[in-house]
């Protein structure tokens, strides 16, 4: 009875090994696998023109928004260097002290 115990574990145990191995080499298949169809991918000059006229069409829907917004975060970035430079010299002269 023993004996067979410890035959059986003995195969569970060969058998995870050779199942670890395996699923490893399978998994770095798997990585150069996708690694290089992305490769691919990117270096498509098609899917380049397709990206970059993308990036045309998005920069010219935002550049109208930006104007608007533009006039509003000046006077906010005036405020917050403002305040950061009073704070910058609050800090100096408690450091003095």
């Amino acid at each position: 009875m023993r004996l067979s115990i410890i035959a059986t574990l003995l195969v569970l145990v060969l058998a995870h090994g050779a199942f670890a191995d395996e699923l490893e080499d399978l998994l770095k298949d798997i990585q150069v696998k996708m690694s290089n169809d992305f490769r691919e991918i990117v270096n498509n000059p098609e899917v380049q023109n397709q990206a970059k006229v993308f990036l045309e069409e998005k920069r010219g829907q935002l550049e109208p928004a930006v104007e608007q917004i533009q006039p509003h975060v000046d006077p906010f970035i005036e405020k917050v260097q403002s305040f950061f430079d009073r704070l910058k010299e609050e800090l100096a002269k408690t450091s003095k002290k």
